[in-house]
């Protein structure tokens, strides 16, 4: 009788697998599992995080990309508003429903880590960045929300989330449930790029 064939009680053999076979099966994939298991876990609990980092880098970009198209004269700011929404600002416009763009909200329980000189990162016309309130920068923009959004999305009282570190803005977000912290770091040419991934 060949190995992996059943014989029936006419005779006939079928092609099939054993008990031992299928259990050392199991046995390695419950093996390769336990071992997976801790990686795939570590990645899971930083995508969150990595995910929203990167998007907060994109919309940096944006404001940034629309300063250079606009030929904007007082620039386009990317402001973060409060602990868990951003967006940016084109200051140009006349008036307030124009120049603010998107509010976005960074997922579950993510938010901006508060302590730095200010909220706000300007760009101007060659997409050079600089920290309104600083020298050469001028005055932060006033009010990043209308009367609608502050009712019922920007109540929280603004911070400054925007800190400078070697000529660098850098804004940091934390995972509150993890601790988990990611930096987006703006370069002064106006770059912004996720530090850590």
């Amino acid at each position: 009788m060949r190995y992996g064939r059943v014989r029936t009680r006419e005779g006939r053999s079928q092609a099939g697998f054993s008990l031992i076979e299928v259990l050392a099966v199991a046995a390695i994939i419950a093996i390769m599992a336990a071992i997976a298991m801790p990686n795939i876990m570590g990645y899971l609990q930083q995508y969150t995080i990595r995910g929203a980092s990167q998007e907060v880098a994109r919309q940096v970009d944006a404001a940034r990309m629309r300063a250079i198209s606009s030929n904007t004269n007082r620039g386009v700011t990317f402001a973060v508003v409060d602990r868990d929404s951003y967006r940016w600002i084109r200051e140009d416009l006349t008036t307030l429903e124009e120049q603010l763009g998107t509010l976005y909200d960074l997922p579950g329980a993510l938010v901006f880590v508060a302590g730095g000189t200010t909220a706000q990162v300007r760009f101007n016309r060659l997409g050079a960045s600089c920290s309104p309130g600083t020298a050469g920068c001028g005055v932060a923009f006033g009010t990043p929300c209308d009367a609608a959004e502050q009712v019922s999305r920007c109540n929280e009282s603004p911070g400054n989330y925007v800190s400078l570190d070697a000529g660098s803005s850098v804004i940091v977000i934390r995972d509150t449930v993890r601790g988990l912290e990611r930096r987006i770091r703006v370069s002064p040419g106006g770059r912004a790029f996720v530090e850590g991934l």
